[in-house]
């Protein structure tokens, strides 16, 4: 059975999207012996923050993983002459093991630079890599954390998802996120 693509989305921030996104990916991968692949698309990256600390591997991000553009910044990385064609990484380059059932392409804030760039193909970029590489077949969950705004990466977000998932406190902004 091909894995499926969850995004956890609202745009309103505080309702809980890297939460739940890192607590079910974190319940499939321990108590129900499920793949997780978890892709970080904040900009705040959080998600990142806390699954590098569980693992103990902050350090590891700072020093090596962030400076290496070891992120999902590469996937969207621009082009820089006319005559080049976007290649996406190979997920070798990008997918951090965390345990035997957890990876992640690790978040940076350095993709707040990619959004402003209004090349074509961008928001087709997350599910091209997950198609090309086959991704559904390695991982039962593809779980997607979501910036809390519209832009690039939620729309990138949104064409690669099967299910979208959107937490919710009881008050109104949230609600109208």
């Amino acid at each position: 059975m091909a894995g499926k693509v969850v995004s956890f989305i609202n745009m309103k921030g505080g309702v809980g999207k890297t939460t739940l996104c890192i607590g079910i990916g974190e319940y499939l991968a321990h108590f129900k012996d499920k793949k997780i692949l978890f892709i970080d698309l904040d900009p705040q990256f959080n998600t990142t923050q806390s699954l590098m600390d569980l693992f103990d591997k902050e350090d590891e991000y700072i020093t090596y993983y962030n400076e290496e553009n070891i992120t999902v910044k590469r996937i969207f990385q621009s082009i820089t002459k006319i005559t080049e064609k976007h290649e996406l990484p190979k997920p070798d380059d990008i997918i951090i093991k965390l345990d035997d059932n957890m990876d992640i392409i690790a978040g940076t804030i350095n993709i707040i630079f990619e959004d402003n760039n209004k090349e074509g193909g961008k928001p087709r970029r997350i599910k091209k890599f997950i198609k090309d590489n086959k991704l559904r077949d390695k991982y039962d969950y593809i779980f997607i954390d979501c910036p809390p705004t519209i832009s690039l990466y939620t729309d990138a977000a949104l064409h690669a998802s099967d299910y979208y998932l959107v937490p919710n406190r009881l008050d109104r902004y949230s609600m109208l996120g």
